[in-house]
Formats: C-alpha cells, sequence, structure tokens
C-alpha cells in the first residue's frame, strides 16, 4: 500500500479501498507531453483529484530520494 507511505497522517484518501484508489486515478483527465527526451503529465488544476495526485507524486519523489540516500532502514 504505497499510497499510506507518501500520503500526510490522516489524510481522507487514506482509508479509501483498492477500487476506488483506481477509479480516482485513472479516471483523471491529462495531456502526456514529450520534449527533449522527457515525459510530462499536463493536469488541470480544475480536476477535483489533481491535488491528490500532485501529493502522491511529491511523497514518491521524496521516498524515492530517501531510499537513493540510504535514509529507509532494510
Amino acid at each position: 500500500m504505497m499510497q499510506l507511505a507518501v500520503l500526510p497522517a490522516g489524510h481522507v484518501a487514506g482509508v479509501w479501498d483498492m477500487k476506488r484508489w483506481r477509479y480516482k486515478l485513472f479516471s483523471i483527465a491529462g495531456k502526456l507531453i514529450s520534449s527533449a527526451r522527457r515525459q510530462r503529465l499536463l493536469v488541470p488544476e480544475s480536476v477535483p483529484e489533481s491535488h491528490l495526485y500532485s501529493t502522491l507524486i511529491e511523497g514518491t519523489t521524496r521516498l524515492r530520494n530517501r531510499w537513493r540516500n540510504g535514509h529507509l532502514a532494510t
């Protein structure tokens, strides 16, 4: 359950079941942009779950950086 590791404590989405997670995240309308060998997903701020998506991306980035720097216990 990666979402529990990257969401802040007490977040509303922390108690969702997997069906709701799939529905909420895969129903986000966005545009995939490729330029300079990079791919970006543009999600409009008017999408109700855009704040959740950005929170998850920031959390996974922080978790990945902690793992790369060796700050996670194995």
